[in-house]
């Protein structure tokens, strides 16, 4: 919760929806954002059940808030009802307001690549 609070998005912290995946070989986490069948948005992070348990805290950390970041990115700056003008900027995957959101949380956005 405190995570989504620091993004700007505590609103989605009741509806994020988490959960653990075998089938995932070449990826640590991967996060989700769209409309169910009744039209509602929905948030969802996944995470590779066999790396899970593998890895140590701040490894679990540095995912946790990576796909979480993907989250705050879609919410603030792809659904944003009035964009800044400064914020005009491509939105891409890991660029910069991915970057952005990861150094806002204290984390290194580029560490993840020492992991591999």
């Amino acid at each position: 919760k405190r995570l989504c609070d620091k993004l700007g998005i505590p609103e989605i912290y009741p509806e994020l929806q988490w959960s653990f995946e075998k089938r995932f070989k070449a990826i640590w986490g991967q996060a989700e954002y769209g409309l169910d069948s009744n039209n509602k948005q929905y948030w969802k992070v996944k995470y590779s059940a066999l790396d899970w348990l593998t890895m140590g805290s701040v490894k679990r950390k540095h995912i946790v808030t990576h796909e979480l970041c993907h989250i705050a990115v879609e919410k603030l700056f792809v659904h944003c009802p009035n964009p800044t003008e400064k914020d005009q900027e491509p939105v891409t995957d890991h660029g910069k307001h991915w970057q952005d959101m990861m150094r806002k949380c204290g984390q290194n956005p580029f560490l993840i690549r020492q992991y591999r």
